[in-house]
């Protein structure tokens, strides 16, 4: 397949990343521009998600992390926060009733609401032999944290093993690294951000290193096929570009 068509138009899907992930930015913005309630536009955005990612599945991404819930969004106003986390809810049953693809939750599993984690746990659980993408859901997800998580996981297990610290701090490395936060999946190629922000804010800091940044000026909610054939589009001539150039680093694009 080459083109992928949607309401009369194409894309070009010759070339697509194998792992792509989505910051979800603008909810907010995008509610306060039409005068609604911040829940109000955590509900527009986390519906286009099940569509978007048909349309992933569909051009052959094989992998999809979307980043649901940060940790710094939990010191929002409680108000706010007992309203997304209720959307989160819902939308983690509609992915996996709709057997799209593989669930994993990445993120501190601490920092998550009992009830939200039993939802997610049984959506991992009954998603565990679907065939399809790969979904990774990033609640209460952070960076960094998952860089901290990562050395203590494969410090824990070398204390259990009866290790000495020297023994320990030997295994940290960045290969023990990478296999722990990647968890057999591959790192993503291109990362999408909504709302025109030009930063990561410390999404997949360790194996979004080289990814390609495509930045989008639509905030999520506002984020339709058009938008979606353009950032396939940055992203082939990103790789045909800079993928392989010498400097082994980092593009980012822009959509327009």
């Amino acid at each position: 397949m080459s083109d992928y068509s949607v309401d009369g138009q194409s894309a070009d899907v010759s070339i697509v990343p194998t792992h792509v992930g989505f910051i979800l930015d603008g909810n907010r913005r995008w509610a306060h521009s039409r005068g609604m309630k911040a829940s109000a536009g955590h509900l527009a955005g986390f519906s286009r998600i099940p569509e978007v990612l048909t349309w992933c599945r569909a051009v052959g991404i094989q992998a999809v992390t979307l980043w649901m819930l940060s940790t710094d969004n939990l010191k929002r106003s409680p108000v706010e926060v007992d309203s997304l986390v209720k959307i989160i809810e819902a939308t983690v049953k509609t992915v996996s009733a709709s057997e799209i693809g593989q669930i994993r939750h990445i993120g501190s599993r601490s920092a998550v609401r009992k009830p939200l984690l039993d939802i997610i746990d049984r959506a991992v659980e009954q998603t565990a032999e679907t065939q399809g993408m790969r979904i990774n859901l990033g609640v209460c997800y952070g960076g960094r944290e998952e860089i901290i998580d990562a050395c203590r996981s494969i410090l824990a297990r070398c204390v259990a093993d009866g290790m000495s610290i020297p023994e320990a701090i030997d295994r940290v490395t960045v290969s023990s690294i990478s296999q722990e936060i990647l968890a057999g999946s591959i790192a993503p190629e291109l990362i999408v951000r909504t709302s025109g922000e030009q930063r990561s804010s410390g999404f997949m800091l360790w194996s979004g290193m080289y990814s390609t940044m495509c930045i989008v000026p639509a905030y999520w909610p506002d984020f339709r096929f058009a938008d979606f054939r353009e950032v396939l589009l940055a992203y082939r001539e990103a790789d045909r570009e800079t993928r392989y150039a010498d400097s082994g680093e980092p593009c980012e694009v822009s959509v327009r």
